[in-house]
């Protein structure tokens, strides 16, 4: 392990309960099933950083379990060469998929969700994780919105890697 240090904020009820009555203080409370599955994604994601296997020279990661970072979109904040960049984690129904009708490499597969994209929040990165945690792509954020073009709120696209544009990053 590499001496990137990991920190976690603490959930402020008083300060929920002003910016967002209805938060819950855990993903699984708020979300259930995929709740839970997405709080393991970003702790997957914390692995991969503090193990200098994703967002290469990273000095810190704090994981943000307050409703402040969450209503800015951002469940992971890194600073990385002196800047700091909001990751959105994804590693629920949005996450990182493998189709074998298509097979080979180009049967990876990512779900691109309008809600998510056409949101004004503070995310820099979006950042999918396969199942098990081990294989991510990630893009900025409003490179894939210029992309994307404008999206519905409810409309989702599935983007294969055949059809990644050049501002992805994988280790696939």
């Amino acid at each position: 392990m590499n001496n990137i240090k990991i920190a976690y904020t603490k959930h402020d009820g008083d300060l929920a309960s002003i910016i967002w009555p209805s938060f819950k203080e855990t993903l699984e409370e708020k979300h259930g099933r995929s709740g839970a599955k997405g709080n393991r994604g970003e702790q997957l994601a914390l692995k991969l950083i503090q193990e200098d296997k994703l967002f290469y020279g990273t000095d810190w990661a704090v994981s943000c379990q307050d409703c402040l970072f969450q209503i800015m979109g951002c469940d992971i904040v890194i600073r990385n060469q002196e800047k700091y960049y909001f990751i959105d984690v994804k590693h629920g129904s949005s996450s990182l998929y493998y189709d074998k009708e298509c097979g080979g490499k180009d049967g990876w597969f990512f779900t691109l969700r309008g809600d998510v994209l056409n949101k004004t929040n503070k995310t820099d990165i979006i950042l999918h994780l396969g199942p098990k945690g081990d294989v991510y792509t990630w893009y900025p954020k409003k490179e894939m919105q210029m992309f994307a073009g404008r999206m519905t709120k409810r409309q989702t696209i599935r983007v294969y890697k055949s059809e990644w544009p050049d501002f992805i990053r994988t280790n696939l």
